[in-house]
């Protein structure tokens, strides 16, 4: 199973209403700029986000809603599925998992 490392800087940063909220620019050229803007939820552990492209051809929307769930969560919803963790890795060519991990490749088996 592959799945994302939450970022604890954006998730735990302080906010009044629990709702943290960010504008990224990923890219800024001459023939466009993508935009990501989303909500972390700490409550509900969720994410909204969406990716905008702006070009002379117009506005593109690429959305994406999803639940993280940190690692250890993980690990403790496949014990109680009956099964235990095998291998973890931070990448599908077998890098190690460590702190600076932004995904992580978990195999599970009985």
């Amino acid at each position: 199973m592959e799945n994302m490392v939450p970022d604890a800087m954006c998730i735990l940063r302080p906010d009044r209403d629990g709702v943290d909220q960010y504008v990224n620019a990923e890219q800024v050229g001459p023939r466009g700029v993508t935009v990501e803007v989303g909500r972390y939820d700490r409550v509900t552990q969720r994410v909204d986000k969406c990716h905008l492209g702006f070009s002379a051809s117009g506005v593109a929307l690429d959305p994406l809603a999803l639940r993280y769930i940190w690692p250890s969560e993980l690990d403790l919803m496949a014990r109680l599925a009956g099964l235990r963790l095998l291998a973890r890795w931070g990448g599908w060519s077998g890098e190690p998992f460590d702190s600076r991990s932004v995904r992580h490749v978990s195999v599970y088996g009985c």
